[in-house]
């Protein structure tokens, strides 16, 4: 028997507990469902319980050297499609990757 997997409204990974703050009070104040991790191998460890098309909203910079475009290659080759790079910098600064959907700001998207 297989595990179903949650859809949330978006799962977040970002280093920055202001962010963290600013996501949760938008997703509460909008009802949506949505979960949080601040490392990499947090997120890892629950990956398979998310659904594959839940948007993933990854830090470019997750602090002590660990560089999101990477870690969300990583979440491409484990079969999630909907991922995204959120930071403070212009999609300009980065090189093409195929393997996310965009570069947003770090606004909360709800």
């Amino acid at each position: 028997v297989e595990k179903q997997k949650k859809k949330y409204d978006a799962v977040l990974l970002d280093d920055d507990f202001l962010i963290e703050a600013s996501w949760k009070m938008a997703s509460e104040a909008k009802n949506k469902t949505m979960i949080y991790f601040s490392a990499p191998a947090s997120f890892f460890k629950k990956a398979q319980d998310i659904d594959f098309e839940t948007p993933i909203y990854v830090d470019s910079n997750l602090g002590n050297g660990i560089i999101g475009e990477e870690v969300s290659k990583e979440m491409f080759e484990m079969g999630f499609r909907n991922i995204w790079i959120c930071t403070g910098y212009q999609a300009s600064d980065f090189p093409p990757m195929p393997w996310i959907r965009g570069i947003v700001p770090k606004d909360p998207i709800f």
